[in-house]
């Protein structure tokens, strides 16, 4: 259903011009509009099936804002509008270390919605973007395949950019915002860019950087999936692609070799450091 007559109340600086984001008003409640130049169709699609699976409408509190049109004319994507902030803003961990319980829970939940995701980034197919990223012949790439799930892959809903900025703390729960990237994957690749993202963070604010929350995080997920072995999170291998997304693709690192190198090194020891399963 394309979405209802509205007045523009703002609009909201999330970094991606590509993807402009307004708050409107329609019916006497805000919602959120959201616009896409391709790809905003499928998107809709598969937050309506993420609604309508144990994810969203049945959970409490929902893991997503309820998807309530999208105008292919447009481009437009119409969304509740839910007060709240993200639990953490580039640069800093926020609110991310005391609630990562209840971030086990969000991830564990969606990778379980049963929604089938067309978007397939099963570890050949992640291998094949890294080495785009990084370049045929890299070094690092002979030890990602080898820390790669080699065995058959439990393919989930994962996220796709499952890092505090993209998780909301609203007055019932956490919820998850952006699901622009959605995609099929391992378990272990939103648990793992989460810790990543952390990892860079200590690291970008002159901190010694630590996994002790993305180890934190691993254990918080295992206790509520009990048939979940650690190995299939496969932590090693989705961690060192984490990092070298965030090498390769933060605006902070561009230009900044010493940066690039330090993280690109980190990936390194992290696809040496975990048996494969």
């Amino acid at each position: 259903m394309p979405p209802a007559p509205s007045t523009l109340l703002s609009r909201v600086d999330t970094g991606h011009p590509d993807r402009p984001v307004e708050l409107h008003r329609v019916d006497g409640r805000t919602i959120v509009r959201k616009y896409y130049a391709r790809g905003g169709e499928d998107i809709f699609a598969t937050s309506a099936a993420l609604w309508d699976s144990p994810f969203g409408r049945s959970r409490r509190p929902p893991g997503l804002a309820r998807p309530l049109g999208f105008d292919p004319a447009a481009g437009a994507l119409d969304s509740e509008h839910i007060d709240g902030a993200a639990l953490a803003t580039r640069g800093t961990l926020g609110s991310a270390p005391e609630r990562l319980a209840e971030v086990a829970a969000l991830s564990a939940d969606l990778h379980d919605s049963g929604v089938r995701v067309a978007r397939d980034r099963r570890a050949s197919k992640l291998l094949r973007s890294l080495e785009r990223k990084l370049g045929t012949g890299h070094p690092l790439l002979d030890r990602l395949r080898l820390a790669a799930p080699h065995g058959r892959e439990e393919l989930v809903a994962n996220h796709g950019d499952f890092s505090p900025r993209n998780i909301l703390m609203a007055p019932d729960g956490l919820r998850l915002i952006d699901l622009d990237r959605v995609q099929a994957a391992g378990r272990g690749r939103d648990l793992a860019y989460f810790g990543a993202w952390c990892w860079a963070t200590q690291w970008q604010r002159g901190e010694t950087p630590s996994w002790a929350l993305a180890n934190e995080l691993d254990a918080h997920y295992l206790r509520l999936r009990p048939n979940v072995a650690h190995a299939e999170l496969a932590p090693g291998f989705y961690r060192a692609a984490a990092l070298i997304r965030i090498a390769t693709g933060w605006s902070a690192f561009a230009g900044d070799i010493a940066a690039r190198d330090a993280l690109l090194a980190e990936a390194g020891r992290q696809a040496t450091a975990q048996p494969n399963p």
